[in-house]
């Protein structure tokens, strides 16, 4: 046992620890939180007696303490999220739900806009409240669902008027928790606005320039061409139709769409590719810089920049050239983020399937790449991926979405190519256009036919019959009796790590 499974093995508790404190929160009897607690050590120590013996002779005066610093890791774990709950009993502007009266609320709002068919989903950093002629001081973050129109801004200074309420579970979904593990608590539906001018700081020159982008994409491209080309550069999903987004459901391939693991991705692919000629530190700074980029192009989003981080990891993991490594990065990654958030890993369904899809992809691509050798490379590679990544991520899409891609293999083998080259081709078009417009709209011209491609053949596969499957008896027991399966699988497979 080395001293790098050591680390794996307390970083595991650790996120043990946390999701142990956030059950313990959720359970009717919050009294038992030290139960699961002084329990789960003790499973651990257990565990790890098991685990790592004869580790004192492998690593010597670290066997002596092992037990010891996996029960404490654990044991954090359950208090750093204990912190966060004991923290967010206090949350201000939470405690006017329970009036159920008009109130006044200034603030700022500290998120990008999330814009909508028919609305406008706010974040309002809360600062003061004003109630039956007297105005407070306050602090919370408040979700503001208002009207499409007029837009507003990050850095936008509001007043608004309406009724706080606290967020319910819809049809089974936990909504509150959805909300909590961006910090919100309290919401106010349709309120009355007022615009108290704007504070500016380094973000709204970032949002201002991806709205530039924004909009330059919708000179350059139209109808839903736009929509894809906004999704995959800018993370923006509002211009694809319904239907056609109903078709990269039932393809398996709305991970396109959306600023995830799968986007870095290309873009590491797209920045390797061209820099293929270059020495192998050189290429490692390209892509890091690339990542970095691309991060600020989508306005530095909290899911993007947590794709963008383990994209990054990988890549510097990849630059080591070991495996444990990329495994202990990606732990140590997780840990981060769930030390700054601990409720991510639970209830952040994006956090989940980027940290699943890498995981699967450490573990599972040398396994797999033994089998796809025999096909071309961008075929075998393609497919090798999207197994890897499905295999540690189809529990959660089940668990979320009730529904099963039986062709998402087939349709991201033969989907997938045509993506880097949109992304390069839109890219391209807006860098291009910037300098001489006419230019920019004969490339986006040319990158219209791999779009238009794409388009015609996801919309031609989803029609073949059960193409995809709605499972709705999928529930949380199966999901542990999965994981637990795969990973004795692998255990058995991965002695090395």
């Amino acid at each position: 046992m080395s001293r790098s499974r050591l680390i794996r093995l307390v970083l595991v508790f650790f996120l043990a620890g946390i999701v142990a404190g956030e059950l313990a929160e959720r359970s009717v009897y919050a009294g038992l939180f030290w139960i699961v607690v002084l329990s789960g050590g003790f499973s651990g120590a257990v565990f790890a007696m098991f685990m790592l013996s004869g580790v004192r002779r492998r690593v010597p005066g670290i066997g002596r303490n092992v037990v010891l610093f996996v029960i404490i890791g654990f044991i954090i774990g359950c208090i750093r999220s204990e912190m966060v709950v004991r923290y967010d009993s206090y949350d201000d502007i939470r405690s006017w739900g329970k009036y159920d009266k008009k109130i006044t609320v200034e603030g700022m709002i500290s998120r990008e806009p999330d814009l909508r068919s028919d609305s406008q989903h706010l974040v309002l950093s809360v600062e003061n409240v004003t109630a039956g002629g007297r105005t407070a001081p306050c602090y919370g973050r408040l979700l503001v669902k208002a009207n499409r129109y007029p837009d507003y801004s990050y850095g936008d200074y509001l007043k608004v008027t309406g009724i706080v309420k606290i967020p319910a579970s819809l049809e089974g979904f936990d909504y509150a928790a959805y909300l909590a593990k961006e910090g919100i608590y309290a919401t106010m539906y349709s309120p009355w606005i007022d615009s108290g001018g704007r504070r500016f700081d380094g973000l709204n020159l970032l949002f201002s320039f991806k709205d530039a982008v924004a909009r330059r994409t919708a000179d350059l491209f139209s109808g839903p061409a736009a929509g894809l080309v906004g999704g995959l550069l800018l993370g923006l999903r509002s211009g694809v139709p319904a239907d056609m987004m109903d078709d990269f459901n039932r393809a398996g391939l709305t991970h396109i769409l959306a600023i995830s693991g799968y986007n870095i991705t290309m873009v590491i692919g797209i920045v390797a590719t061209l820099a293929g000629g270059c020495g192998r530190r050189l290429r490692v700074f390209l892509t890091l810089g690339a990542i970095f980029f691309f991060s600020l192009l989508t306005g530095m989003g909290a899911s993007v920049v947590r794709a963008a981080l383990m994209g990054g990891l990988v890549v510097t993991a990849g630059f080591i050239g070991r495996k444990s490594a990329a495994l202990n990065i990606l732990l140590m990654s997780a840990a981060i983020m769930a030390q700054l958030n601990p409720r991510i890993i639970l209830n952040d369904i994006s956090f989940q399937l980027s940290f699943l899809s890498t995981l699967g992809l450490i573990l599972m691509m040398p396994h797999i790449e033994k089998y796809t050798k025999v096909f071309p490379p961008f075929i075998g590679e393609g497919f090798g991926v999207t197994l890897a990544s499905q295999v540690f991520t189809i529990p959660i899409t089940l668990l979320n979405f009730g529904r099963f891609s039986l062709i998402s293999p087939v349709s991201n083998v033969i989907f997938l190519p045509l993506v880097p080259l949109i992304m390069a081709g839109s890219f391209c078009a807006l860098v291009v256009s910037f300098v001489l417009f006419p230019l920019g709209l004969l490339a986006a011209a040319i990158t219209c036919v791999p779009v238009g491609l794409l388009f015609f053949g996801v919309h031609l596969i989803v029609q073949i019959p059960f193409s995809s499957v709605d499972i709705g008896w999928f529930g949380l027991p199966h999901l542990i009796f999965y994981y637990l399966s795969l990973s004795i699988l692998l255990s058995t497979n991965n002695r090395q790590l």
